[in-house]
Order: C-alpha cells, then structure tokens, then sequence
C-alpha cells in the first residue's frame, strides 16, 4: 500500500481521503447524539437507523471505503507488479510482451501522476469548509433569541447572564470566521505563491550572510523554522490584539498590560525557537543515520522529547510566565492534604498562580510525573469557589490521575506520532512532491512541511477521536469525584466556573462534537446527577 503511495499515484490517496471526510462528517453527527453509556460504535450504529439520509450516508460512505480498500490493496499493487515486470524486460533490452503492455495500460488508465498542489489546496480547503459549516451552526444557535436557559439550570443563572454569555460567544464566533478566513487565506498564498522555497532561500542567505556557506541543511532548515514561526506570530499579533484587547475586554475577562502582551509574545517566541533548534537537528540527524528504518527511531527521540519537557514544564518553563506561591497554610490546605492522602494521592506541593494578572478566567489542575505529584490553582479560582467547590473540582482532577487517563491520553498521542512518522518514511524521498511546491532539492525538514499537508484528513480525524476519549474520560473523573462524595459541591462547583467564564449553555450538537475536549455543562450535570 505505501510503496503504491510512494510511487506517486493518484486514486489511493485521494479515495483514503474521501472516505475519511465522509466517516469524519458521519460519525460528528452520530457522536451528536451519543450517549455516554453507550459504547462510539453503538452510537454510529444506533444513529444509523434514524432517516432514509443517514442511510445514504452510510451507503456513500462503505462506497467510498470500498473503493480506497480495492484502490489500495488490489489497482495499487497489481499496477506495482506489472510496472515491474514491463521494467524487466526493458532493462533486458527485449520488447516487452503484447500480454504485459495490454495490462499495463488497463491498469495504468485508472491511475494518473498525484497532483500533490491540488489536492492539498482542495484538502485543505474541504477541512476549512467543513469546520465553518460547524462554526456558522454554533453561530446561528447563539443568535437564536428563542433558547433560553436549559431547564436544568433555571434555579442557577439569570435569562440577562445566558443572554450574556451568548453574546460573548457570538462575539468570539465572528471573531473566529475572520482569523480562519485569513490564516485559511494565508495558507493558499504560501502554497500558490510558492512562499516556502522563498523562505528556504531566505535562511540560506541568512546563513551566508553569518560567514555559513556550503551546504548546511540541518542549520538551513533551524532557520527555516525561526523564520516561517516569525512571519506566523507577526500575521497574528493584529487578531491576538484585537481578541485580548476588544472582545475579552469587553466582557471583564482581561487583565493584560500591553507591556505584559508584549513580554508574553518575546518570551514565547525566543523559547520555542530555543527548544525547537536541538529538536529539529535532533530528527534530521535521526533520519539521515536511521535508514528507511527511521521512523522508530525518531519516535523514541520525540517520546522522550515529550516526556522532558512534562518533567520541565512545571519548574523550568511555566514559572517564566507565572509566579508560583506556596497555598498558606489553612483549612483549605489541610482539606487538599487529606483528600490526596484518602486517595493515596503522591501529593509533594500546592501552588497558587497569579492568573489574575492575565485574565479573570480560572482554572486547576496537576502536573508531574511518577512520585512528585503537584497541584496548582489559579488565585481566580480562589476567589471564586468555596473550599469544598475546590476540593471537589480537585477530586475531579484526581479521578484523571486514578484511572490513568494521562497515560492513555499519551499512548495514543504515540500511536498517531509514530503512524506519522512511519508514513512519512514512504513520501520522503517523493521527488515529484518536492517539485510541485517548487522545490529543485529535497530537503528533509520541507519534506516533513510538505507531508503534513498530506496528512491533514488523518489528523482531523485523530483530532476527533481524541475529543471524544477526552469527553469520556471527563464523564468517569466526574463519576470519580461522585465517588468520594463531592457530587452536590462539583456540581455547584461547575455552575460557578461557567457562570464566571459566561461559558455557552446551548451548544450545537455537531460543533461540541467535534471540537469540545469537555462535555457540555448539562451533559455533565445530567450524568452526576443520575442515581448510580
């Protein structure tokens, strides 16, 4: 199969992606109606049922399936072996039999060159316009005056505080369709306009012009990254503003200095260039010494990549933003210190972050790997919340660490890192890749650009999947903090963190679906509440 998509072929591909959109449209709405005793493919199948359309749903897409499986398994390597025997006979300087020229053009007529700049841009552009329809739903329900507060919470927020929120949700909506547009339109010039191959001769003149000459591929491409981050946070810094400054201003959420907003913006950009050199020369050297066997081996590096920076984050990096403070002592850091020790939780420290100097958004959470375990709160949520709503939202955290969802969050985070880059290993060497962006060498790092463009179905489609294990595992930490006795204090827990970040109360069904890592706040309240 990846030697057929190695050898640069059309129809596989471009039938893989079309099944993938069509299961990615399906199953957003099936899991729209999911129910969370109920297992994904229960849900798909259940709502399969439904309409006469959810029946040509499912119809186009087992078509479409079936053409990627017969494109991939049996055109694909049929095509592969005959191009091979036709090759044999011309290396042998004999004519090639009658019977093998036949097959090759039978074969040959269902399959063309892969138009990789096509078939990015309309990839690329079919995801825009899919995540926008989900948008412009979520936008049309916010405006629809007729949704009030649900009825579960009509006992605990106003019709002015919903009609609030809603506003802030449909400011942050149109916000969103301008930036998407841009960042959307951005992308089409950088791949029309052959952007890329500019900014690789720009790092190479850089190069020179620091006394490098030659050829230096690992720096060349160090300065690629910098210089492609660079341009990428300048084009942003207008919609960060006006989304800090206009729209989270307006609704009493930021508390950011434009000196601050600044420092932020420097800071970060000269620590991700900081991380991203050695990692960047890191896997291009991998490759280069790894063979065709380097994906394993570049996804060992990036697993303890990651596994570093976990262990860095909470006492090298974080506090370069934040200033952490040890909780006082008091009944609240007692009640946190005997829920730890109740659930044999390796608590070492409680901090407390000045969030409130950014923003009046609150959040918890806990950090560390192995025995050194470490919660953090916001001084919002301190504010905020009652003890006990604290201890409960904690209890909840918990429930992540009790049930190892951290770790099975990451596991799968692997399986797509090494999927990618075992996939990658098969288009690496895709000179014909190379030329259609305009590239006359192939460098690795462009390459790795390139492929991710590729890729880009698959990984909405991961990013789908993810969201809904994250959902689950938000219901069963939920279950877990019922568990310990914190249902009523979670709850009213809950109600104050959405009431305080006017957090929407009437989803759209599609739009949560495929983008909320979190279930909706009635969802979740509906689940707690049940009797076990």
């Amino acid at each position: 199969m990846f030697s057929s998509l190695q050898s640069v072929q059309f129809p596989p591909y471009f039938a893989l992606a079309s099944a993938s959109t069509l299961f990615l449209t399906y199953s957003t709405y099936s899991l729209s109606h999911f129910n969370k005793s109920e297992s994904v493919l229960d849900s798909i199948f259940k709502n399969s049922n439904k309409t006469d359309s959810d029946a040509v749903a499912i119809a186009v897409m087992a078509l479409a399936a079936t053409a990627s499986v017969a494109n991939m398994l049996v055109i694909g390597p049929a095509t592969g072996r005959v191009k091979r025997e036709r090759e044999l006979f011309e290396k042998a300087g004999g004519s090639v039999p009658v019977g093998i020229r036949a097959r090759f053009g039978r074969l040959h007529a269902v399959r063309m060159p892969f138009p990789y700049k096509s078939v990015v841009l309309g990839l690329s552009w079919s995801i825009y316009g899919f995540e926008q329809y989900l948008a412009y739903r979520q936008h049309i329900r916010l405006a629809n005056p007729s949704l009030g507060v649900p009825a579960l919470l009509k006992e605990e927020i106003s019709e002015e505080e919903h009609t609030k929120s809603k506003a802030y949700g449909r400011d942050k909506s149109t916000f969103e369709f301008a930036s998407n547009l841009f960042g959307q339109l951005v992308t089409t010039a950088t791949l029309v306009l052959d952007w890329m191959p500019l900014y690789w001769a720009v790092s190479a003149t850089f190069l020179e012009a620091c006394g490098l000459k030659g050829e230096r591929e690992i720096l060349q491409s160090i300065a690629f990254v910098v210089i492609s981050s660079a341009v990428s946070s300048i084009l942003d810094i207008p919609f960060s503003l006006y989304k800090q400054f206009v729209i989270e201003e307006r609704y009493g959420f930021n508390k950011m200095s434009i000196g601050l907003y600044v420092s932020d913006k420097l800071k970060t950009f000269v620590l991700t260039s900081v991380i991203a050199a050695p990692v960047v020369a890191g896997v291009l050297q991998i490759i280069k010494w790894g063979g065709d066997n380097f994906f394993f081996y570049v996804w060992l590096f990036m697993l303890t990549f990651q596994i570093t920076m976990i262990l860095l984050f909470p006492t090298v990096i974080a506090p370069l933003f934040n200033k952490f403070t040890p909780l006082e002592e008091g009944k609240l850091k007692s009640m946190i210190g005997d829920l730890a020790a109740r659930v044999h939780f390796p608590l070492t420290k409680v901090f407390v972050i000045d969030g409130s100097k950014r923003s009046s958004h609150s959040n918890a959470y806990f950090t560390g790997l192995f025995k050194d375990k470490r919660i953090v709160l916001f001084d919002t949520l301190l504010q905020q919340m009652t003890n006990e709503e604290i201890c409960a939202v904690l209890a909840h955290e918990l429930g992540h660490w009790s049930s190892s969802h951290i770790f099975r969050t990451l596991l799968l985070s692997q399986i797509q890192l090494f999927s990618i880059f075992y996939t990658f290993s098969h288009f690496v060497k895709s000179q014909p890749m190379y030329r259609a962006f305009g590239f006359q060498t192939e460098p690795v790092m462009i390459g790795l650009v390139l492929f991710t463009y590729l890729y880009q179905p698959m990984d909405s489609i991961f990013s789908f999947l993810m969201h809904y294990v994250s959902r689950v595992h938000e219901f069963q930490a939920d279950a877990y903090a019922k568990k310990l006795g914190y249902a009523e204090d979670l709850k009213s827990g809950l109600i104050k963190l959405n009431k305080k970040n006017l957090g929407n109360l009437i989803p759209d069904s599609w739009y949560s679906a495929y983008h909320y890592s979190h279930p909706p706040l009635v969802e979740r309240l509906g689940a707690i509440g049940k009797t076990e």
